[in-house]
């Protein structure tokens, strides 16, 4: 599912608000009582940048399988090659108050969805990073058609 748009359409430049969403591939993650989704992207001809944070509530539940990070607009080739890194995203876990850095990659031909990669050996991130009041944020620059 692309993150929810609020305006209709993208507009050249300007800066548009969409809501992010988290996913997983078995089963998706809850974000709990009093979280909060918000993300912002921009389109420079044919080049989309977003920003997102998500923020977990309490009663957040991790869901289980790899997690997918919603993208504003629909990604277009080469970014749907597996693999493909589109940006940087950050989880702040707020019990232990660490910042963790992972890069996001395409999802396959998923051209609605990232993914995030902390390192080759731990491999793509998955419901550990879910927690009540940790954050999680992404910057991701990818080519579109729309």
């Amino acid at each position: 599912m692309i993150g929810r748009r609020l305006a209709h359409e993208a507009k050249q430049g300007v800066v548009m608000a969409y809501t992010p969403i988290l996913t997983a591939v078995t089963t998706d993650p809850t974000l709990g009582t009093g979280s909060s989704s918000i993300g912002y992207y921009s389109l420079v001809g044919t080049t989309v940048t977003a920003w997102a944070t998500i923020e977990f509530g309490t009663s957040s539940a991790a869901g289980s399988g790899e997690l997918r990070f919603s993208l504003p607009l629909p990604a277009t080739a080469p970014y749907g090659a597996d693999g493909f890194p589109v940006g940087v995203a950050t989880v702040f876990t707020s019990g232990t108050g660490v910042f963790t850095i992972y890069q996001l990659f395409a999802a396959g031909n998923d051209t609605s969805n990232c993914r995030l990669l902390l390192d080759g050996a731990t491999g793509f991130a998955s419901g550990s990073i879910i927690g009540d009041a940790n954050r999680l944020s992404i910057a991701a620059t990818y080519p579109t058609t729309a």
